[in-house]
């Protein structure tokens, strides 16, 4: 079912962006609202559904590269609400076109999580996908898919769990 409607949200963005034109360019800035539901594999453990709001500031320094800050809320299936804090950089190519594609990585330090028996996760990742640009370049819709390996240390037991968070996310940017 998420696929499909990722892929109607493709063609909706084709179809709309036909008539648009793109701003990706030095000096442009982009803020990025996405919502994600995804599946989150703790080390060998089962995988269970997760969802997560993320939100972005981006600067691009030239026609293709772009980085800023990146703040992420993260809820999974019977865990309190956690955060992330990173940095990202983005590569973007074809920028004159309407349907952009990108790729990039984030790194960053998490918040939420530290008690007696943790502590406060660093994660790194990497993503790809498109903005669709609609209307007079203003703004975008964005399809992206992601895998993002957070890292929480145990002082009592000296060990570290990774989660890996995989998926695909939809929202919009904002450009100026």
């Amino acid at each position: 079912m998420r696929s499909r409607i990722a892929v109607l949200l493709v063609c909706m963005a084709a179809a709309i962006a036909t008539d648009a034109y793109a701003q990706v360019s030095a000096g442009l800035n982009e803020i990025n609202f996405t919502a994600t539901l995804s599946g989150t594999k703790i080390d060998d453990g089962d995988t269970e559904s997760a969802f997560t709001i993320t939100g972005a500031y981006g600067r691009f320094l030239t026609d293709h590269f772009e980085i800023g800050p990146l703040l992420t809320l993260f809820k999974a299936e019977g865990a309190d609400a956690f955060g992330s804090i990173s940095g990202f950089a983005s590569y973007h190519f074809a920028p004159d076109s309407n349907v952009v594609p990108f790729v990039g990585a984030q790194l960053g330090t998490g918040f939420g999580l530290e008690t007696d028996f943790s502590d406060n996760p660093w994660s790194y990742g990497f993503f790809g996908g498109i903005k669709a640009f609609v209307g007079n370049g203003g703004g975008a819709i964005t399809i992206q898919p992601f895998w993002t390996r957070q890292n929480i240390g145990s002082p009592l037991i000296d060990e570290t769990t990774h989660v890996d968070n995989f998926g695909a996310t939809a929202g919009i940017s904002i450009f100026f």
